[in-house]
């Protein structure tokens, strides 16, 4: 159904949509800002229609697909053709706990590229399954960055690119397939193994694991200061994982995401929470001759009476790989502590009960290592110390180092 005809916004079918969803004041402004997006796009089009007229226009958008694919193929050639296979695990669905297996085998040959999920696992039954539409964004989005990041972004540079994926399987899910957590966390592991594939053949473009989960956090409930429901969502940052050349950096978004840090001011002005401890975990790096970046760590004290926790988390299991002799990055971890100290460790994905007082502490990933740890410059295990970033007993027994040498 349409929401805007004529230019003017139906009023019941906004009144039937926010009817139907818990916190409506926020999604009028969500809805608002698509619409004000979709005017100013309208508008800007309509310019340059108006000044160029419509066949230049046209011509011009069909040049730019030709050369996006142009520049696509130029990339995929200096890359060697060969076959580029690896695999990595999402750990879990919510409702099993095992390991689910992400397998690709990338095949380069000339200028055009095949992508081939076959060995990956079947769909399972919890929310983490994708369509293969969502593979294909996952496969743009690692070669654009290894062949050219500025190359441009349309369906021309994706011409010479082939996906493919047995239906029924995790990132080819049939209905009635659950599908709505794997935004969160299919997709990061599918960039990782496509990072991973795509290393052998091109080491210098790739860096090692990031922190490979968006870590949801979804807590709802009534606010006690406004009698209203609210419902906080935020997806946390975590390590960047080490490149050849330099390190990764500390407690960022990486890959598939598109938030950023949520100020603890405005966390505790919009929501009954206190925020007791906002930082980085020392400790959590990847070593390496170059680090991998340290995950977050964030303890909440829900402030407000009952309220419900959705967890969509992973690496809680197996930690972000490093390369060439780096070490794998921390793992995930959340744990509850009751008011009266008692503490309760989740799994990575769960919906639980909040009781008044209750601290939800949550960590991040950090990002893998690159090269041997042996090898990294003293002077930034020195500073990493200093900043205690990584504490002097991690920094003699895994890096060699002792305060004015290095073994």
């Amino acid at each position: 159904m349409k929401l805007v005809k004529q230019g003017a916004v139906d009023q019941e079918i906004l009144a039937l949509i926010l009817q139907n969803i818990r916190t409506a004041s926020v999604t009028r402004g969500d809805i608002a800002a698509q619409v004000a997006a979709n005017n100013v796009g309208i508008a800007r089009l309509t310019e340059v229609l108006d000044k160029e007229g419509e066949e230049l226009t046209c011509r011009c958008m069909e040049e730019l697909l030709d050369y996006a694919e142009r520049s696509m193929r130029a990339g995929i050639r200096k890359i060697p053709n060969g076959s580029y296979a690896f695999e990595d695990y999402i750990e879990g669905d919510g409702i099993i706990e095992e390991l689910v297996k992400i397998r690709v085998t990338i095949r380069i040959k000339g200028d055009s590229a095949t992508v081939d999920f076959k060995g990956t696992d079947k769909q399972v039954k919890g929310p983490m399954n994708l369509r293969i539409s969502a593979a294909r964004a996952c496969t743009y989005y690692v070669l654009k960055c290894v062949i050219d990041p500025e190359l441009p972004t349309n369906s021309g540079a994706y011409r010479p690119i082939r996906v493919l994926a047995e239906e029924g399987t995790l990132v080819n899910a049939a209905f009635p397939a659950a599908l709505c957590n794997a935004n969160i966390l299919t997709d990061q592991r599918i960039v990782d193994v496509l990072l991973g594939a795509m290393f052998q053949a091109v080491p210098q473009k790739v860096c090692a694991a990031c922190s490979g989960e968006m870590n949801l956090v979804n807590i709802g409930g009534i606010n006690p200061r406004t009698g209203e429901y609210f419902n906080y969502v935020e997806t946390y940052g975590g390590g960047q994982g080490a490149l050849h050349c330099q390190d990764g950096m500390d407690g960022v978004q990486t890959h598939l995401t598109n938030t950023r840090n949520a100020p603890v001011e405005v966390m505790e002005v919009s929501y009954p929470f206190r925020i007791d401890r906002y930082g980085l975990v020392p400790d959590s790096e990847g070593a390496g001759e170059f680090r991998g970046g340290c995950g977050i760590e964030r303890e909440i004290v829900l402030l407000g009476p009952e309220a419900k926790l959705s967890l969509s988390a992973d690496r809680r299991k197996i930690g972000p790989w490093g390369v060439r002799g780096g070490k794998p990055a921390a793992t995930s971890d959340c744990i509850v502590i009751s008011s009266d100290g008692r503490k309760k460790r989740l799994p990575s994905k769960i919906t639980t009960g909040l009781k008044k007082g209750d601290t939800i502490r949550l960590r991040t990933p950090g990002g893998g290592g690159w090269g041997d740890p042996k090898k990294r410059d003293p002077h930034r295990i020195e500073k990493d110390v200093t900043e205690e970033m990584i504490s002097a007993d991690r920094a003699r027994k895994i890096y060699g180092y002792r305060k004015g040498k290095q073994k």
